[in-house]
């Protein structure tokens, strides 16, 4: 029984530490290069702003999520400077509208 156990523990040892080929998707991995390429964009062009950086990475995120539909990409934008304070609207619309 105990070398039962010590055959286990031993297989269990060379599974965990087994060299795993990293897998990746080529779509998803676009996606994400997409996400991040905007975001540092974004946060390059706002950082003089008051406007949070996670507020920026989420509006990123939610450009690249709508797939370059237009009408959902203003809706995003739309929504976003809705919930914005009055003087980061301003900030966010000369920025923002004037490099875009």
């Amino acid at each position: 029984m105990a070398l039962q156990i010590a055959a286990f523990l031993i297989s269990l040892t060379v599974f965990c530490h087994a060299e795993v080929p990293e897998t990746s998707h080529p779509i998803s991995d676009q996606i994400y290069g997409k996400y991040i390429e905007l975001s540092m964009n974004l946060t390059i062009l706002l950082k003089d702003t008051a406007i949070e950086e996670a507020k920026i990475h989420q509006l990123a995120k939610d450009i690249v999520s709508s797939d370059k539909d237009e009408e959902k990409i203003q809706r995003v934008l739309d929504k976003f400077m809705n919930n914005l304070p009055e003087e980061q609207k301003k900030d966010f619309g000369r920025l923002y509208f004037d490099k875009m």
